[in-house]
Parts: structure tokens; C-alpha cells; sequence
């Protein structure tokens, strides 16, 4: 099983969100609201990546996206603090 590994793009996001919701919902899964939240974070990680924001990398397998690493800026507190998502 060969893996590659590239950025993550705005068409990736759209075509691949039904694996990106259920990496979330894998990442949240202690969490009863799991549902919500992988919502809300696909929603950001779509914003993010329209807007130039976010560097996202995605481990693909046969043109499924199978993992991800994303890393966003945000503003918190008056200055700019890296965070990152890892799945």
C-alpha cells in the first residue's frame, strides 16, 4: 500500500469530506458532542484554507485521504499563537 503524502487543497476539501468528518469524529471520540465539533472543525479547516491561513499536508492511499496534519494561525489574548490538528 503505497501512501503519498502532498498539500491538502480547496478541492480536496470538498471531495473529501466525508473521510475528513470521520477523521475528526476518530480525533474527538471521547467527546458525546463529537458530531458537532467534527463539523465545526471541517467548516474552519474549509475557511482556513479559502483564505491562505492554514498549511495543510494530507497522507492519501489510492486517492483517499487516510490522515492529515494542519497548522493554522490564530489570534488570542492580542497576539498570534500557532495550533495545530493532528489526525
Amino acid at each position: 500500500m503505497e501512501i503519498l503524502y502532498r498539500e491538502i487543497k480547496e478541492e480536496d476539501i470538498l471531495t473529501q469530506k466525508k473521510e475528513i468528518l470521520e477523521l475528526f469524529k476518530l480525533l474527538f471520540e471521547e467527546d458525546k458532542k463529537r458530531e458537532k465539533i467534527s463539523e465545526m472543525y471541517y467548516e474552519n479547516m474549509s475557511k482556513f484554507c479559502k483564505d491562505g491561513s492554514a498549511i495543510l499536508l494530507g497522507a492519501f492511499c489510492k486517492n483517499v485521504l487516510v490522515g492529515f496534519h494542519w497548522a493554522y494561525e490564530i489570534n488570542w489574548g492580542g497576539g498570534r499563537n500557532g495550533y495545530t490538528v493532528i489526525s
